[in-house]
């Protein structure tokens, strides 16, 4: 009895093999930008209660405009959404980024631009799902749900 693993066929799809590419280095990106935030508020104040404040500011807009992020998906073309939404966090990042190497900056600084994009993550959390149905073949969708999950829970 030989089992099979299927589920490397979704890399034979061109535009699945685009978005894992991008997920993968947006999401490390992500993740790389959230320890430094975080390390870049410890070596501000000293303080790990900050560091709370700031992850409440991180999470507060989820919880407020999470429940909208889906409707509001639907309504935008979907491509323009990520784009934009995609450009508005790089330029934030860019922005805190000018501010720290100057030296001028503060923890509300950092409390603004990492809010923001939880603004935009109701976006295109929401956006690729409804994307996928349209771009892709009905093979992957499940896989792509399953990419999803894992970065929306952290597992599956």
């Amino acid at each position: 009895m030989t089992i099979r693993f299927h589920g490397v066929r979704a890399f034979r799809h061109r535009n699945y093999r685009l978005f894992f590419g991008g997920q993968l280095i947006s999401l490390v990106g992500t993740w790389m930008q959230q320890v430094a935030q975080a390390w870049l508020v410890l070596q501000l104040t000293h303080d790990p209660l900050w560091l709370g404040i700031v992850a409440v500011a991180q999470f507060a807009p989820v919880i407020v405009f999470g429940l909208f992020g889906g409707v509001i998906a639907d309504q935008l073309p979907k491509r323009k959404t990520l784009l934009v939404t995609q450009i508005v966090a790089m330029v934030l990042a860019f922005i805190l980024f000018g501010l720290t190497a100057s030296g001028v900056v503060q923890v509300w600084h950092v409390m603004i631009p990492r809010s923001a994009p939880r603004i935009i993550t109701c976006q295109t959390s929401t956006t690729p799902v409804a994307v996928s149905p349209n771009r892709m073949n009905a093979r992957i969708i499940a896989t792509v749900w399953v990419a999803i999950s894992v970065w929306r829970f952290g597992s599956w």
